[in-house]
């Protein structure tokens, strides 16, 4: 390879990396930080919300569930910094009321060492591995009806969102089966079904 190939070769690794690099920092600011909505931007509205932030982004980035529910948590509030949306914004204010009280969003920014801390001290550790996709093969049952949960039913509209608000905090996808994949499934047909081929449909149904 001669000089410049060298050097240009040289230059697009670099290129790569350094986008690399940056993706792997956005990626961990976007995990290591959590959303909560407030009443007004006033202290005791935002004690509130601290916690309510520091309860997320340890299941976020732990995905443990269990962690709010810890008694070491009352004392854990630690908030790098934060930063408020008006949920009204662009709309005028009608009255005192309004004033003080409008509806915001509060984003708490963590610095990925005290969250690991914490979750030390917790027991827990971070998940910092691709979260997994996972697939819902479900019979569900509506009065008299049977039918296996679909990715395109309207009947299974509520609990494929259900589903998904579930997993969300925890930033783990969720795949439901096409129609066509399932068509004719009973409850009986599910539940005989080897895990073998519950795998291979997951697969298919993009888990």
């Amino acid at each position: 390879m001669t000089g410049p190939s060298r050097l240009m070769a040289a230059t697009i690794c670099l290129i790569a990396l350094c986008l690399m690099s940056g993706a792997a920092l956005a990626a961990t600011e976007a995990l290591y930080q959590s959303q909560t909505i407030v009443t007004g931007t006033g202290e005791v509205n935002r004690k509130i919300g601290f916690r309510d932030c520091l309860d997320k982004v340890l299941v976020r980035v732990s995905g443990d569930q269990r962690l709010p529910g810890k008694p070491e948590m009352a004392a854990l509030r630690d908030v790098e910094s934060f930063r408020y949306h008006d949920r009204l914004e662009g709309i005028p204010v009608h009255d005192e009321q309004g004033t003080h009280d409008r509806p915001h969003d509060l984003t708490c920014l963590y610095k990925p060492a005290v969250i690991d801390k914490v979750l030390a001290q917790l027991g827990s550790k971070p998940w910092l591995g691709e979260r997994p996709t996972v697939a819902v093969f479900l019979m569900a049952e509506q009065g008299t009806r049977h039918f296996a949960l679909s990715a395109d039913d309207e009947r299974g509209e509520a609990m494929r969102e259900s589903f998904i608000n579930a997993t969300g905090p925890l930033l783990m996808r969720i795949a439901f089966p096409p129609g066509s994949m399932i068509s004719g499934m009973d409850e009986k047909a599910l539940h005989t079904t080897d895990m073998a081929t519950l795998d291979e449909l997951a697969r298919k149904a993009g888990a």
